[in-house]
């Protein structure tokens, strides 16, 4: 998925069955992560994954042909996460303006909420590449077209926030883990996001491995009182 879109939340679910992120941990070998090896040669990736073990892996790759048949060939199980494009890019600007290492935050973090929002949806890294509200609609776009694989099953985070404990049974379902309780496990997410809203989103992006967390709010559909009718945006 996306950034911002739910993927930290997957993750937190997963790590609540016998799943390993398999990029994290002392207990699986896995070379360096980078997102262009799973577009170019995602075999390279897939290789590297125990056959009889539970491991899995963030990544905001695009969706390729070649992803697709490597993930059949090794018989993984794709979750794509999705989310309204309009909350998502709002969670994006606050995240920015928090991270003060983010290539966008010089630039941004010191502009009034709106201007500050909009520069960050067409503001392209060194120049180049695409804006972030093309890449981040092209990236849903593509995946969309995509999603009647059958190995393929998109969760939308909306589904989430109307009901945690259906969103959580789907997810284990899917991945064969339904004697795992989902009431449960929603109770340790809201355990950890208590912890959360204690601490500056500012400070977790600085913590070490899992304490890292990029909670904000959670909310759906912040878009309507972020946005205004007579806004530029």
């Amino acid at each position: 998925g996306l950034p911002k879109s739910g993927t930290t939340l997957i993750e937190e679910i997963l790590e609540c069955l016998p799943y390993i992120r398999i990029d994290r941990s002392p207990l699986r070998f896995f070379p360096k992560k980078n997102e262009n090896i799973f577009i170019q040669d995602p075999e390279k990736y897939f290789n590297c994954f125990p056959q009889k073990k539970f491991s899995f892996i963030k990544t905001h790759n695009m969706f390729t042909e070649s992803f697709l048949e490597a993930s059949n060939k090794f018989d993984v199980k794709i979750v794509v996460t999705l989310r309204d494009l309009r909350d998502m890019l709002i969670s994006r600007y606050y995240h920015v303006i928090s991270q003060n290492d983010h290539w966008q935050h010089k630039q941004i973090a010191h502009l009034p909420i709106e201007k500050g929002f909009i520069k960050s949806l067409t503001m392209r890294e060194n120049g180049e590449g695409p804006e972030p509200i093309k890449y981040y609609y092209n990236w849903i776009l593509n995946w969309k077209k995509n999603l009647k694989e059958n190995n393929i099953r998109v969760f939308w985070y909306e589904d989430y926030i109307s009901n945690p404990v259906n969103f959580i049974k789907e997810i284990i379902y899917y991945l064969d883990f339904d004697e795992f309780n989902p009431e449960d496990i929603e109770k340790k997410l809201e355990s950890k996001r208590k912890i959360y809203s204690k601490i500056p989103l500012q400070k977790r992006l600085k913590e070490i491995g899992k304490n890292v967390s990029t909670y904000r709010v959670g909310k759906a559909q912040v878009w309507k009182s972020f946005l205004k009718k007579e806004s530029a945006c």
